[in-house]
């Protein structure tokens, strides 16, 4: 009787595990990065509608609140920031930042998770919230997600939103198949402005057909 392995078989067993390791771990660790992605969007999306929430409390109504009316105004954003999202966000960073060299700066507000969160104000304010550090391959759809706080009477405002912050649907016409046409289509030819809007269709779940 056996007792053993001979060292052929050991290694044949081996080389085995590591044909099947090579084939499934690139799908399970794409599959972690679309969990963590899509966690830390309904997180943050939660967190911000929160702390508009408890601002109403003291500032009143978002409707009635003082948005800034110069488009790309770093002096007004900050303070817009300051007065009405401050206190009511934990961050462990707010800070002037470059997004393009011959414009103003944005305002930056970095969360304990590692993700952060670009606000500027051309009509209402929108906000380009990152996955994590800006720069180092981090770009759309995979990183950069869009979502606008809405003024109110604004052009621009979210197809069904009412002043809260709400993914960017801009020229959005209303139906899940118009997140996937046009200029700023969730598709590997769009813009991408419309992804955040199809995860949160979804359910806060990365879609199999997603841009990835």
């Amino acid at each position: 009787m056996r007792k053993g392995f001979t060292l052929a078989e050991v290694l044949i067993t081996l080389g085995i595990i590591g044909v099947v390791a090579s084939l499934t771990m690139p799908a399970l660790i794409a599959n972690y990065r679309k969990k963590e992605v899509a966690v830390k969007l309904e997180k943050f999306y939660v967190n911000i509608n929160k702390a508009i929430k408890f601002s109403e409390v003291e500032n009143g109504p978002a409707s009635e609140w003082t948005y800034p009316t110069i488009s790309r105004n770093y002096v007004q954003m900050q303070t817009f920031y300051d007065t009405y999202l401050a206190q009511y966000l934990l961050t462990t960073k707010v800070e002037p930042c470059i997004s393009v060299p011959t414009e103003e700066p944005r305002v930056c507000t970095y969360f304990p998770d590692g993700t952060m969160a670009m606000m500027d104000a051309p009509d209402g304010i929108d906000i380009n919230f990152y996955i994590k550090k800006r720069g180092n391959g981090c770009n759309f759809p995979r990183c950069i997600f869009t979502f606008n706080l809405n003024k109110p009477s604004s052009f621009y405002t979210s197809a069904g939103a009412r002043y809260l912050v709400e993914p960017y649907t801009d020229r959005w016409n209303g139906t899940p198949e118009g997140l996937k046409t046009g200029d700023y289509a969730c598709t590997k030819a769009g813009l991408k402005y419309f992804c955040t809007k199809l995860i949160q269709l979804n359910n806060w779940q990365i879609p199999d057909d997603y841009p990835w």
